[in-house]
């Protein structure tokens, strides 16, 4: 983290984080912005170049049990009841532990498993679960030459207030001020 700032009003906290200028200017490398207020995460990613480089930007909640499940069509299942392959795979409706649900607005990607983009055959895997907010890795949902600026949004509750996948579908979202 370069930068934090808190709004004392309604604890609202910002905080930039950004790669070395080195670094960020060789290989296009892009400025995060991360707003965290009351259970909701947005991160902004701006000042990304075009790159022909692989690339790969992740997020993760520290601190929570590792003991996930994801929402696919409107059903909570455990990773490894997906078929195919668990390690990556869109959760429609979010993740959830025994205490926290998380409600991705705009990146379903969930790696379960940890951050293997290319990696398929991993023995005895254990639950280390990231959001891939872009990846050029592929060259498919993702274009190679991504320039521009984008918002990714993310609800966190407690077990206590957890909606329930229609209530949370119905719920608007916010905007990143």
């Amino acid at each position: 983290c370069t930068q934090c700032y808190k709004n004392k009003q309604n604890d609202k906290m910002l905080y930039k984080l950004e790669f070395e200028e080195a670094a960020a200017s060789n290989y296009g490398l892009p400025c995060f912005w991360a707003e965290v207020s009351g259970g909701r995460v947005s991160i902004l990613m701006t000042g990304k170049e075009a790159s022909r480089l692989p690339q790969a930007f992740w997020f993760k909640l520290k601190g929570l049990t590792e003991d996930w499940q994801l929402s696919k069509l409107d059903r909570w299942i455990k990773p490894e009841d997906i078929v195919g392959s668990p390690l990556i795979s869109a959760a429609d409706g979010g993740v959830k532990n025994v205490d926290t649900a998380v409600y991705p607005l705009d990146s379903v990607l969930v790696a379960l498993y940890g951050r293997n983009l290319l990696r398929y055959n991993i023995k005895n895997p254990k639950q280390d679960m990231y959001f891939n907010l872009y990846n050029n890795i592929w060259n498919t949902n993702f274009p190679m030459w991504y320039t521009d600026d984008t918002l990714f949004r993310n609800s966190s509750m407690t077990a206590l207030d957890m909606p329930s996948l229609r209530e949370w579908r119905r719920s608007k979202p916010t905007r990143m001020r």
